[in-house]
């Protein structure tokens, strides 16, 4: 049975983040995630572990069309791009599959079996997303601003 500690993982957020600005700040880490994986690069940063020589010489590799030195998990693309915010509260936003996800099992197999540990951003990373939502909200505060005050400037006129 799949466990959910290997399909989810846990993003600890400021708590002062609104529920959209959450939600923002998720899709950010599943797009950077997805980023990294057609890069090669793991959870921590780090490159992919290469595929075993056994795997590379067997006929399920060959049919698969693989590269034995492009290791990436985007053999079909399905399994990264039904990557979804599973929960979000205050503090903490969880990235995922949900158990009945029918890639469940292929992202188990994928951190588990073969060390490839996607599900996950290095710090610095999930800080420059976490910079990059507060700068936006900062910019829509400011145009509502801007906007209420025009606004108000013409309904003043026009009372």
């Amino acid at each position: 049975m799949v466990s959910k500690t290997n399909i989810q993982t846990d993003f600890f957020v400021p708590e002062e983040l609104s529920e959209a600005q959450r939600r923002v700040l998720g899709n950010l880490i599943i797009r950077q995630i997805i980023e990294n994986c057609n890069n090669g690069i793991d959870r921590n940063g780090k490159p992919f572990r290469k595929y075993d020589t056994d795997y590379v010489n067997s006929m399920d590799f060959q049919l698969a069309d693989k590269s034995k030195n492009e290791v990436n998990l985007q053999q079909s693309g399905d399994m990264l791009a039904s990557m979804e915010i599973v929960a979000s509260k205050i503090g903490k936003i969880t990235i995922g599959y949900p158990l009945s996800s029918s890639y469940a099992g292929q992202v188990e197999g994928n951190q588990l079996v073969n060390g490839r540990w996607f599900l996950g951003l290095p710090k610095q990373q999930l800080n420059l997303l976490i910079s990059q939502v507060y700068s936006q909200t900062d910019t829509q505060t400011e145009i509502a601003k801007k906007t209420d005050n025009l606004v108000s400037k013409i309904l003043g006129r026009l009372l």
